[in-house]
């Protein structure tokens, strides 16, 4: 649904938008009074040595903000494991949908929340302990 006399920018029930977009603020400016949820730039995870040297370059002027991820017994993710833990997984995103109108355009964001681990991924789930069948062993003479 659209506002009356404003064009459309992003419509998530038309087939030329496939995919809904969500977002999570990871770095925002360093401020003092709210570094209880925060993470030092230094400690953060990255995969790839591009991604250490663009960290490093922010230096101590932001804060990685983690998103919380939760496994499936309810207990929080921390940021180094995120990859390995949620790739592959079933997952429930809480979040905020939000649409505002300006400039003859609709924008809608989905903020995210956090994230719950409904079913870990092919990798993380424990094998079950398989019966063997019974076999009967027969010598043939």
């Amino acid at each position: 649904m659209a506002t009356p006399n404003v064009s459309v920018r992003q419509d998530f029930t038309q087939p030329a938008s496939e995919r809904l977009k969500f977002r999570h603020i990871l770095f925002e400016n360093t401020r003092e009074d709210d570094l209880e949820m925060t993470v030092a730039l230094t400690h953060w995870p990255v995969q790839t040595e591009a991604a250490r040297r663009a960290l490093d370059c922010m230096g101590e002027a932001f804060q990685a903000i983690p998103l919380p991820a939760y496994d499936i017994n309810d207990v929080l993710i921390e940021p180094a494991p995120y990859h390995q833990r949620l790739a592959g997984c079933l997952a429930q995103i809480d979040f905020q949908l939000s649409h505002i109108a300006f400039a003859s355009k609709d924008t809608f964001t989905a903020d995210i929340y956090n994230i719950c681990i409904l079913i870990p991924s092919p990798s993380q789930r424990i094998p079950r302990k398989r019966k063997l069948p019974q076999v009967l062993c027969v010598t043939i003479h």
